[in-house]
């Protein structure tokens, strides 16, 4: 099991938000997918807003969170959704994608 929690590349978890996810590093391998563009703004109280989208059309989906851990979750459920072909998703697990 050691082995499956080593950090990959980018420097997210390679098991993402099932297993142990450190919310920075998974954001921080999102923000070097140049397929993606993605933002975290604190809004106070807990709240967030978390951005997706790309160069060309700008931020597709915005959404508001109650936390930091929620809104990577959410960037990283969008980033499956809309850009299944992106670096980023192509490298999560079989079990994520």
């Amino acid at each position: 099991m050691e082995d499956a929690l080593k950090t990959d590349k980018r420097g997210g978890t390679e098991l993402g938000s099932h297993f142990c996810m450190n919310a920075n590093q998974e954001l921080q391998a999102l923000e070097q997918d140049p397929q993606i563009v993605v933002s975290v703004e604190f809004l106070g109280r807990g709240l967030c807003q978390a951005c997706i989208g790309d160069i060309t059309h700008g931020y597709r989906e915005i959404g508001k969170l109650n936390s930091f851990d929620a809104a990577v979750e959410w960037l990283q459920e969008k980033a499956r959704q809309n850009y299944p072909e992106s670096r980023y998703v192509q490298q999560l697990p079989q079990l994520q994608r």
